[in-house]
């Protein structure tokens, strides 16, 4: 079934089907990423494909600060952190925006890159959280654009497009990561936790 252009049937192709390259271009994918890929399947039933890939598990430093976010073996302090989250979508905002303060983060906002570009200009904050995809100036040329007067502050991209490509595109930027939205709190409080300590 990993075979280049082969089908089920010959007809699948007539009929409106695929050209018999997703699964050989699924398996040469999981191959380079030093993975593999299983398939389980019973006609009339249904198919289950498990891939496996190993990913190393960075290392999380260890704080000497008191904080009710523990994050692994890490104990982070935000109290009174100043955070500027870049972010068009209000909902989206509002939610992040509550996650933060119920650490007792201070949190502004800007609704578009353009502004989060003079926020971050004219303020002192600990963090920005920049949305990829904004009006007026997306998040990416914004990073670009602090960076050239500002290459420490810890910037952490949000976006709903999570892909490889994507998480690299961020980091090219000058961004210090990347989290895939909707956002899972776990994970932007331990992404935050590599980035302000």
């Amino acid at each position: 079934m990993y075979e280049r252009f082969s089908r089920e049937h010959d007809d699948y192709y007539e009929r409106g089907g695929g050209s018999g390259l997703g699964l050989a271009i699924s398996k040469s994918l999981v191959e380079l990423m030093g993975g593999s890929i299983v398939c389980q399947s019973t006609k009339g039933i249904g198919t289950v494909f498990t891939v496996a890939l190993p990913f190393d598990v960075p290392a999380i430093k260890k704080s000497q600060n008191v904080s009710a976010v523990k994050t692994g073996s890490c104990v982070l302090n935000l109290k009174n952190r100043h955070v500027l989250l870049c972010e068009d979508n209000r909902i989206n905002a509002v939610i992040i925006g509550n996650l933060l303060r119920t650490k007792g983060v201070i949190t502004d906002y800007a609704e578009n890159g353009r502004i989060g570009v003079e926020k971050a200009r004219s303020g002192v904050y600990d963090l920005i959280l920049m949305d990829i995809r904004m009006p007026v100036m997306d998040g990416l040329t914004a990073a670009l654009t602090i960076r050239k007067f500002n290459s420490t502050i810890p910037i952490i991209a949000l976006s709903a497009n999570n892909y490889i490509e994507d998480r690299r595109k961020s980091i090219k930027t000058g961004m210090n990561a990347h989290i895939g939205k909707p956002v899972n709190t776990e994970e932007l409080f331990s992404v935050i936790a590599h980035a302000v300590l």
